[in-house]
């Protein structure tokens, strides 16, 4: 399907309906392995984003998700407990073919669809580059890379001796037809993890018919940068709050200053406030993940954030830089501390 079919047209609606979905399985069929437990080692963000999951949706709270980039809906998932253990349902999208018949096999309790959120209001066919690897292991952070091929996108490609890069088309939809045919207005939390085109999604999101509580979305900038490894190093169990304080030679401060810069990009955050949306947190790396609160949400009311906070743009001079160099992470550091414990916003003065 290509455009210009209009994202509310009764025809593609239909069509998305009788090819396009799947409905929800019966549960889980199979016990997380040693990739999907890997997979909470080498990147934090399940764990981080869980942590606030945990204390926004109690115990008892069902809610509606949505997971764009769902994989096998096990490998680095970020709604699998909340399905599990709190009885959420919601919507799993997937363009890969091979990860979506991986993600059928593990029959999840949700809808599933073997599309890509659309870039633009309308439904195209793109190219996707995957990354596989021969033998009888799946390599899932291979598979976690594949992306649709835009202008300039080719420097995404995963770097691994092993791996066979490959080309393949994907059929996108737009995300307003997706909810218009599963009859959705209102998600709880939407992990949005598609591999550079997060923002073109977003300027084509139906925002005005669909509210969204709690978004975690991962971002990057695209533009070149130098880190200093030793400067980075010297300094990575500082903040820069703390780095001012302690009165860190000037070249480690701006470096710092300059690398937050880059892992807090104020368009891409400026962009959600103005969709009525508070900054929550973000991971503050290069490839991030940032989590949004909707104002007008019982979450966000209960976070009491002060006005002159509610449209903040800062977070990562008050934490610590997620590097390679730590050896773990905690709670303790990887949230905004006005948000931790609890997510009753806290005054750092």
């Amino acid at each position: 399907m290509k455009g210009p079919l209009q994202s509310d047209d009764p025809a593609l609606i239909s069509i998305i309906k009788r090819d396009y979905l799947r409905p929800p399985g019966t549960g889980l069929q199979r016990t997380p392995n040693l990739h999907d437990v890997m997979g909470r080692v080498l990147y934090y963000t399940e764990v981080w984003v869980d942590s606030y999951l945990r204390d926004m949706y109690p115990p008892g709270k069902k809610g509606y998700f949505v997971e764009a980039g769902a994989l096998d809906g096990v490998y680095m998932s970020n709604t699998l407990r909340l399905e599990r253990e709190q009885g959420w349902t919601g919507l799993l999208v997937e363009p890969d073919m091979d990860n979506y018949k991986q993600l059928l096999k593990t029959n999840r309790k949700a809808w599933t669809s073997p599309t890509c959120l659309a870039l633009n209001d309308y439904p195209e066919t793109v190219v996707l580059t995957k990354n596989t690897n021969p033998g009888p292991n799946i390599n899932w952070l291979g598979r976690a890379a594949t992306y649709i091929r835009t202008e300039g996108s080719d420097y995404l490609k995963y770097s691994d001796a092993k791996s066979v890069t490959q080309y393949d088309t994907a059929q996108c939809v737009p995300a307003r037809s997706l909810f218009l045919a599963l009859n959705v207005s209102h998600v709880d939390f939407f992990s949005l993890d598609i591999e550079m085109t997060e923002e073109a999604v977003l300027k084509v999101f139906p925002f005005e018919d669909v509210t969204v509580d709690v978004w975690v979305i991962e971002h990057r900038w695209s533009g070149d940068f130098h880190v200093d490894i030793e400067k980075l190093n010297r300094t990575s169990n500082y903040t820069l709050v703390q780095m001012e304080q302690q009165g860190f030679p000037p070249e480690d401060i701006i470096h710092r200053q300059i690398l937050i810069s880059v892992f807090e990009d104020k368009n891409f955050i400026q962009f959600m406030i103005n969709k009525g949306y508070y900054y929550l947190d973000a991971t503050c790396a290069h490839v991030g993940d940032f989590l949004f609160v909707r104002k007008e949400s019982e979450i966000y009311k209960a976070m009491e954030v002060p006005e002159h906070a509610s449209n903040r743009t800062e977070i990562c001079k008050h934490k610590l830089l997620l590097t390679h160099s730590q050896d773990n992470y905690t709670h303790t550091m990887s949230r905004d501390p006005h948000h931790y414990p609890g997510l009753l916003y806290k005054s750092l003065e």
